[in-house]
């Protein structure tokens, strides 16, 4: 089953790959890179890398009565949301689609994640790819110029006439 859901601070919408016997309310909360640190406590964070649209850090919060409900293996713990997520049972689509290549990474639970680990991926190449509006750019290609392309020179001290 595949569903759209926004992101806590509506700019951002991610199609969730997960299996039939999940609907679109087992995600209580999605977080975008321009959100997560605002992630409530118990979300389960993860540094999207393969991705470059994607590229950041993403929180999810899982919503424990409905999957309580629905899954008779459910079990409060930190494994439980880590594995729902990594064995593919509720998952970014586009993450599903390139299962087979590493795409991303998993935090943790934000309350049990140290305060370093979560800045370690915030301070990263990728973070510096994401604009303002959530969407990646290219850094910028360094450009070599050569002296013809270069303006004239002047000069700033008049004794070198």
């Amino acid at each position: 089953m595949n569903f759209i859901k926004k992101c806590f601070c509506q700019k951002t919408k991610v199609e969730f790959h997960c299996d039939e016997k999940f609907n679109e309310d087992v995600v209580d909360i999605l977080y975008c890179p321009l959100c997560s640190d605002r992630a409530s406590g118990d979300s389960l964070l993860m540094r999207v890398t393969g991705i470059p649209e994607m590229a950041g850090i993403w929180g999810i919060k899982f919503n424990p009565t409905v999957l309580k409900e629905v899954d008779q293996k459910f079990r409060d713990s930190d494994a439980y949301y880590e594995n729902l997520f990594r064995d593919g049972q509720c998952v970014f689509k586009k993450i599903w689609q390139k299962r087979k290549k590493p795409t991303y990474e998993i935090v943790g639970i934000k309350n049990s994640v140290s305060k370093l680990k979560m800045e370690e991926p915030l301070s990263g190449p990728d973070y510096l790819t994401i604009r303002k509006d959530g969407k990646p750019v290219k850094l910028p290609k360094k450009i070599w110029t050569r002296g013809e392309e270069s303006g004239p020179r002047q000069s700033g001290y008049k004794g070198h006439r």
